[in-house]
């Protein structure tokens, strides 16, 4: 897996509903400005309220896209009744987010067997947490590789490594995400 930087900070990954209405998020801030930059619960809904609207209400087109709000831009994929956003600044690089949200979108499909929907989220809200934990800690990308992901997510359901190959469900993420990954690697100069 190709190195990525350690030094972007992701703002918010959230996954809301088509409505807008919060499933899961989680916001972040860095660490080495004052706290009082985070954004205040409030400030938190008027920006998936503008999320919402920039996105549009059943823009289902089953590819990722991007907006920019209040200084903010957002790459998202939606799935069924779902989407996923990942929050940078503005200043920051989309194809990064870009990669970010193309770990989680494959970890959570091959959970869901490719139904990514609130009730299947609801469902397994501690599995959902855990693998963006894995891709993101405090707001500084930890993983890309969406084997890992599904590898470590595996561990967690089964309470280990079974000895039964559980990388082999995760394999069939493995030639289109590896190519996605090179290629914007190899864009970036990485």
């Amino acid at each position: 897996m190709p190195e990525f930087p350690h030094d972007i900070l992701i703002n918010a990954i959230l996954i809301l509903d088509t409505n807008g209405e919060r499933i899961i998020s989680r916001y972040f801030s860095d660490p080495n400005v004052d706290t009082k930059t985070a954004l205040s619960h409030e400030k938190q809904l008027q920006l998936e309220k503008s999320l919402t609207t920039a996105a549009g209400r059943g823009n289902f087109t089953g590819e990722m896209d991007i907006c920019i709000v209040d200084g903010y831009v957002a790459v998202y994929n939606q799935s069924d009744d779902v989407r996923v956003f990942v929050v940078i600044d503005g200043d920051e690089s989309e194809t990064v987010a870009s990669m970010v949200l193309s770990t989680i979108f494959q970890t959570l499909q091959y959970l869901f067997d490719f139904k990514i929907s609130k009730n299947n989220i609801l469902s397994a809200v501690d599995l959902v947490i855990f693998v963006l934990d894995e891709c993101i800690d405090n707001g500084y990308i930890v993983e890309l590789d969406p084997d890992e992901v599904i590898k470590r997510v595996s561990m967690k359901e089964t309470g280990g490594d079974d000895g039964h190959g559980s990388n082999e469900h995760a394999a069939k993420f493995s030639q289109q995400d590896t190519s996605l990954t090179n290629a914007i690697s190899r864009a970036l100069g990485w």
